[in-house]
């Protein structure tokens, strides 16, 4: 979900570039990061088991991240 959300984003300043919206969709992608984190370390503290299957599956992008 949240790769889509980067591939939409990125896509949207590849499409309509301009000097403003670059650094804007550079803000939503580093919200995404945080976003991300923070989710990580939620479902660590409700789920033990979550940690293990962190270990075997990509925080992004199957078989790259």
């Amino acid at each position: 979900m949240y790769a889509a959300a980067w591939l939409i984003i990125w896509t949207g300043v590849a499409v309509r570039w301009s000097p403003t919206n670059a650094p804007l969709a550079a803000i939503v992608a580093v919200m995404l990061l945080v976003r991300i984190a923070c989710e990580e370390q939620l479902l660590r503290g409700a789920y033990p088991e979550y940690a293990e299957y962190s270990k075997k599956t990509a925080l992004l992008l199957p078989f790259v991240l």
